[in-house]
């Protein structure tokens, strides 16, 4: 029984550092928005060091018994834009009367980041709110602790924010998470 359905056809990862920026009167322009370049306020400006990377997932570790198509999808580059063009395209995660399809990420690495999620093609139903889809999403250092209930193992959210449900627009995508981790479920 299909109740809730909708494609995640990008999850990526952000994060990584590079060398220091200053900011000095000449570079305003460089990183503020435009229109806001000013002496006064590049004084009040500091710039990040971190710069963005974008990293695939290198395996998919689990997946639920129902509910999960397509999800090899997830390991595959994608353009990073929403588009009707090809709605029936990406990893789909049905909610059936088995309970929410679901699938473990594994980014070969523990880092520390985010992740971005995109959705398409939704289909109104118990876990949908409008155009909206709820998408709960966690965070582990390993298998284990991404695989565990909320006080399983000593599952918290104490220190950082690792289990979370989060609104994913239809045709847009959030970004959120920012956590060190390994797997993702």
């Amino acid at each position: 029984m299909r109740t809730a359905y909708f494609a995640i056809f990008m999850l990526i990862l952000a994060t990584g550092t590079a060398a220091a920026q200053s900011v000095g009167p000449n570079q305003t322009s460089a990183i503020l928005p435009p229109g806001a370049a000013s002496e006064e306020m590049a004084a009040r400006t500091k710039v990040d060091e971190r710069v963005r990377r974008l990293i695939l997932p290198k395996r998919i570790v689990w997946k639920s018994d129902a509910g999960v198509k397509n999800e090899q999808l997830l390991l595959e580059p994608v353009l990073g834009q929403t588009s009707t063009s090809d709605m029936g395209g990406g990893c789909r995660f049905e909610y059936t009367d088995k309970g929410p399809a679901s699938v473990l990420l594994d980014f070969g690495v523990e880092i520390h980041g985010g992740i971005r999620l995109e959705a398409r093609d939704l289909t109104t139903g118990r876990e949908s709110v409008g155009k909206t889809v709820r998408v709960r999403v966690r965070f582990g250092e390993s298998a284990d602790e991404a695989m565990a209930e909320m006080g399983e193992k000593g599952a918290v959210n104490d220190h950082s924010t690792r289990d979370m449900i989060v609104n994913v627009p239809w045709l847009g995508m959030v970004e959120f998470g920012e956590s060190a981790f390994r797997f993702v479920r």
